[in-house]
């Protein structure tokens, strides 16, 4: 069985069968105590580093996306001299030499 060429109803059945697969070897109480030391002592750590990178970077990007729709609203409705002003004049009108 070739893992690359399998349909969905495939990678269906195969998902189920390893979750049954893992909670019928959960059933072992020794199987279990290993189990849990390997999730609590490697995958939940491990797990909760990759969410707090993971949430770091949506908090950017969300970040990122409104700063940008912010800066086209600002340069969609505010009049070209005040975002393209001249070196001949400062907002005032005063003309500098």
């Amino acid at each position: 069985m070739n893992l690359l060429e399998m349909t969905a109803k495939e990678w269906t059945f195969f998902l189920i069968m390893m979750c049954l697969a893992f909670l019928v070897t959960l059933a072992i109480p020794v199987v279990r105590d290993v189990v849990k030391g390997i999730f609590g002592l490697l995958l939940m750590p491990a797990f909760l580093e990759a969410l707090k990178t993971l949430s770091g970077y949506l908090i950017w990007a969300m970040k990122m996306v409104i700063s940008s729709h912010w800066i086209l609203l600002k340069n969609l409705f505010l009049p070209r001299p005040l975002i393209y002003r001249t070196l001949e004049r400062d907002e005032e009108g005063v003309v500098r030499r």
